[in-house]
């Protein structure tokens, strides 16, 4: 369950466009293409999510990258917009993103009831 923080006081939303903005970045970066443009599949599978002013909690699946590399590009894309949005400069989350494993389905359960 991957959690990302912002730095101090600095919220990660500011206005409801950055919320949508967001869940824009995550279904882009999940799906994966060919070569020539053609949608191949998806590099993970979203469960859950959960946004916040200054963190944020997904529920994901990898499939065929490692979650480290799903989670950068997600950052990495929202950080620029919203540095571009926000005319600022650097990082927006201070912190290296929390995973742990899952796996049984009853921890599954307390995790998607969780973050729901």
């Amino acid at each position: 369950m991957p959690c990302k923080k912002e730095e101090d006081e600095v919220n990660i939303f500011e206005e409801q466009e950055d919320y949508y903005q967001f869940l824009n970045t995550l279904e882009m970066m999940a799906q994966s293409y060919e070569p020539d443009g053609t949608p191949s599949g998806r590099y993970y599978i979203l469960y859950a999510y959960c946004l916040m002013s200054n963190h944020i909690h997904l529920l994901i699946r990898e499939r065929d990258d490692k979650i480290g590399l799903a989670i950068k590009r997600i950052a990495s894309s929202y950080v620029y917009y919203y540095n571009h949005m926000y005319s600022r400069d650097g990082h927006l989350f201070r912190e290296r993103y929390k995973s742990e494993p899952v796996n049984d389905m009853s921890y599954f359960v307390t995790l998607l009831r969780y973050i729901h």
